[in-house]
């Protein structure tokens, strides 16, 4: 054979070859279309996920895929699938900053990998398919391969891109029919969870839908009253009274309400309330009434609780405002018998000093009752300026400073304590009940120690005391008023059981909240943290 027919031969060959090559590349990427068009049909997030598992082989060799999805809430990526076990999965991730750069690039792409712990799974480089939605970002997809970038062709590129935006649309899809779904079913709870009976009726007097109330007022099983006439389902005489409210809230009485007594099933006689309003489509044509139905009973008897509540409020009030007048003529007069003491009997003395001591143990339970209720009913208005937590804490203790039970008050230093925008009066008023309380409740004596801390915009202030602490089962209680711990060693401890439920409300209203933190026969200490402004 001459030299010439070899190198015919061998270009023969080659080109044989070459096209051998090409047409398995093009069946391949021919198989690849086929499958890639069932990824449209996918119903849920692991049927794509498992349809894409079952495509990517016809297109690559790859060493582990994962799909992530964006979290809204979070800010962050979430693996909805991977095919590597959990311990791969520890090894191959991708940084977040990584991520946020391919959703920003839009685009497909490949980079080396440089993990030393990747490579030792002969990982040479990794893809990366960002998945975009009509408006926003959703996830994407992370490829690691044994390939290096430069093998990858530009036909496989293409590809990938077009798999990227396959993916991406029927993503969103489901991702949109999963939001759409869980509304449905929250509006599906909410509307069971209402405590009154509802009914939709057509303009064709048929059923619609009703919740479980509504099965229970007028007992029928939704299943079978679906779509049945509402004179066949509810008695007659709530018919009639339906069907009248009906006509005139389809004619252009958009809401009405309506009483009337009503015989329950179970011959429980109530009065019903029923209110009703127009039923709309998404076109705003009007589609049926909307029934709501409720016990009436109850909301009277609830209305009857906040009217004995605040004439309760306005009681004491009243009361406590007239105790005032004769209460100051008491100690006034008190006070006058007491200048004389020296000329009275041992007992006549005796008399006075009880007189006066219980006159100021009644004035101090009618100022909590006032201050109480200003607070309960809003009387009270704050007069807010810049306040030195410290300064008042300072003034307080000086005021217990000579306590019967010899308790030392302890200050910490606070240096470079802000300001906070409070009441000045009523901060004070939160530092006596506290401290008072720690001097009170401590009758072995021992420290009362005040400190603070500043952080976050707050600062909070803790009284510790080494009393004789609360039991833990009452601790939920003692901002209650007029709750006081039962034991036998408070009985003998005089006190109104208001002070912490005023310093409670005073807390509440400057915006902070109040804590504690107690043991028994070790003490207790008190937390309460407010804003700065």
């Amino acid at each position: 054979m001459s030299s010439t027919d070899i190198t015919r031969t061998d270009k023969t060959t080659t080109f044989h070859y070459a096209h051998a090559e090409l047409y398995e590349t093009i069946d391949e990427h021919l198989v690849f279309y086929k499958r890639m068009s069932r990824l449209h049909s996918a119903q849920s997030l692991p049927e794509l996920c498992d349809r894409l598992k079952h495509l990517l082989p016809t297109l690559l060799h790859y060493r582990i895929v994962k799909v992530l999805i964006y979290d809204e809430a979070t800010g962050a990526h979430e693996t909805v699938m991977s095919t590597g076990n959990a311990a791969e999965d520890r090894v191959f991730r991708c940084e977040q900053a990584m991520l946020d750069w391919s959703v920003e690039h839009h685009g497909a792409s490949i980079v080396h990998v440089e993990d030393e712990e990747q490579l030792k799974q002969d990982v040479r480089s990794m893809l990366i398919l960002p998945l975009h939605g009509s408006q926003k970002a959703l996830g994407v997809i992370l490829i690691w391969m044994d390939e290096d970038p430069t093998d990858s062709n530009r036909l496989m590129m293409q590809s990938l891109e077009i798999l990227r935006r396959a993916f991406s649309g029927t993503l969103e899809n489901i991702l949109l029919t999963q939001r759409s779904q869980r509304a449905a079913n929250l509006m599906d709870d909410i509307v069971e969870s209402v405590p009154n009976a509802i009914l939709t009726v057509g303009a064709d007097d048929r059923i619609i839908t009703c919740n479980r109330n509504a099965e229970f007022l007028f007992d029928f099983k939704r299943a079978f009253v679906i779509g049945e006439k509402l004179s066949d389902v509810v008695p007659p005489s709530v018919a009639r009274i339906m069907n009248g409210l009906m006509l005139s809230t389809m004619s252009g009485n958009e809401e009405i309400d309506y009483e009337m007594e009503y015989t329950m099933p179970h011959d429980n006689v109530i009065m019903m309330g029923i209110s009703t309003s127009q039923l709309h489509d998404k076109d705003g044509r009007v589609r049926g009434v909307l029934f709501i139905c409720r016990d009436m009973s109850l909301s009277r008897e609830v209305q009857k609780l906040r009217e004995l509540d605040q004439m309760k409020n306005e009681f004491v009030h009243t009361v406590s405002h007239e105790l005032k007048t004769p209460l100051t003529a008491i100690m006034g007069g008190s006070e006058i018998l007491a200048e004389d003491k020296a000329q009275m009997t041992e007992q006549q003395a005796e008399i006075v000093d009880i007189i006066l001591e219980n006159s100021h143990r009644l004035k101090e339970l009618i100022d909590d009752l006032l201050d109480l209720s200003r607070l309960e009913t809003g009387r009270l208005n704050l007069c807010k300026i810049p306040c030195d937590l410290h300064a008042l804490a300072e003034e307080v203790a000086c005021i217990f400073s000579n306590n019967k039970n010899k308790c030392e008050i302890v200050i910490r230093p606070a240096n470079d304590l802000p300001a906070i925008h409070g009441d000045p009066d009523k901060l004070k008023q939160v530092f006596q009940n506290i401290i008072g309380n720690a001097v009170k409740y401590s009758p072995g004596g021992g420290t009362v120690t005040v400190w603070f801390e500043s952080a976050d915009e707050k600062i909070t202030f803790h009284v510790k005391d080494q009393g004789i602490g609360i039991p833990t089962d009452q601790i939920a209680f003692i901002w209650d008023k007029f709750y006081r711990v039962d034991s036998s060693v408070t009985a003998s401890i005089e006190g109104t059981g208001l002070g912490l439920a005023i310093t409670k409300h005073i807390v509440e209203m400057h915006g902070g909240t109040v804590g504690v933190d107690s043991e028994i026969g070790s003490g207790s200490t008190f937390s309460v943290t407010l804003p700065l402004e």
